[in-house]
C-alpha cells in the first residue's frame, strides 16, 4: 500500500510552525493539511510518521515516509534560528513523498 503524496509547505505553515516540536513544526503541518484523515503525525530529521484515523485495514494506521535532502535542509535551518545571518533561509516549496507501511519497509530492508 505504498502511498506517494506531494506535500506542500506554504508560507502559513513556516508561520505557524514551532521549531525543534515534531509535531508542530512546518512540515508536520503541510503533512496534515494534505492528509486530512490522521490521527498523529512526528516529523524528524529524516523520516515523517503518521497514524490514520481507524479504519477497515489496521495495517495501513501507522505510515512512515523518509524524507528527501530538500526536507531535511528545510529542518536544519527552521529548527536554527539563532544562526540565521539576515532574513529567514527558509521558504515555501513541495517535495515527494512515498508513505509506506511497517512490514513494506521491513520487507525492503530485506531486498537490500
Amino acid at each position: 500500500m505504498s502511498l506517494p503524496m506531494t506535500i506542500c509547505v506554504t508560507a502559513e505553515h513556516i508561520a505557524k510552525g514551532k521549531p525543534e516540536q515534531c509535531s508542530k513544526c512546518p512540515i508536520a503541518l503541510a503533512i496534515l493539511a494534505a492528509f486530512p484523515v490522521l490521527a498523529s503525525v512526528a516529523v524528524n530529521p529524516e523520516w515523517a510518521s503518521v497514524e490514520r484515523v481507524a479504519g477497515d485495514d489496521p495495517d495501513v494506521l501507522f505510515l512512515d515516509a523518509e524524507l528527501p535532502q530538500a526536507a531535511r535542509d528545510f529542518i536544519a535551518a527552521f529548527d536554527q534560528p539563532s544562526e540565521w545571518h539576515g532574513p529567514s533561509p527558509v521558504h515555501p516549496f513541495e517535495f515527494e513523498v512515498t508513505w509506506k507501511t511497517w512490514a513494506e519497509q521491513q520487507e525492503a530492508e530485506v531486498a537490500q
